[in-house]
């Protein structure tokens, strides 16, 4: 897939929540995948020429490096700015990518506090985020998925003692930031 293939390939969201899991999505077979729940930004929903509908939640995968990249931010940000992801903009971007397998794209992420202007969307967010049963959205099951919560650990110790990934052995200075060129 390349960054045609998206509905954005960068914008501005909120993440409400975020889970990892095991197993089969699409054409790719036994992977780890982070889901993220997110409510998009107004912008990014005027970006999206009506690809993204206003007042939506809406949720994607990460397999692979955008997975490492997003989980390493997210600690990051919660560690910086002492506050939830749902009290963060999270800014996402395509990144062009090759490796022996071809061309790819990966995301890169970054959060920050909201500015003056985000004010009435994030009160919004906050809002709901609130009225929105947790249970609800942490027991989504995805056909083809395992949560990793639910494996045992002497299994999920073994699952990732087999999964071979270079990108889980990168070094965090070389993953890409944003304002890369």
């Amino acid at each position: 897939m390349d960054e045609r293939s998206f509905v954005a390939s960068e914008g501005k969201v909120v993440i409400l929540h975020y889970d990892d899991h095991f197993g089969n999505l699409g054409k790719t077979e036994r992977e780890f995948w982070t889901r993220i729940v997110f409510i998009p930004t107004a912008a990014l929903v005027a970006d999206s020429k009506g690809k993204i509908p206003a007042n939506t939640v809406c949720e994607a995968f990460l397999k692979g490096k955008s997975r490492t990249v997003f989980q390493q931010a997210a600690v990051i940000a919660t560690q910086k700015f002492k506050k939830g992801l749902a009290q963060l903009i999270c800014e996402f971007k395509s990144v062009a990518e090759k490796n022996e397998k071809g061309n790819y794209a990966s995301f890169a992420f970054e959060f920050s506090e909201p500015e003056k202007s985000d004010a009435s969307f994030m009160g919004e967010v906050l809002s709901f985020a609130q009225s929105v049963d947790p249970d609800a959205v942490q027991s989504f099951k995805a056909p083809g998925l395992i949560p990793l919560d639910s494996i045992p650990a002497d299994e999920l110790a073994l699952l990732k003692s087999h999964h071979v990934s270079a990108v889980t052995s990168e070094p965090m200075a070389q993953l890409p930031a944003l304002n890369a060129a």
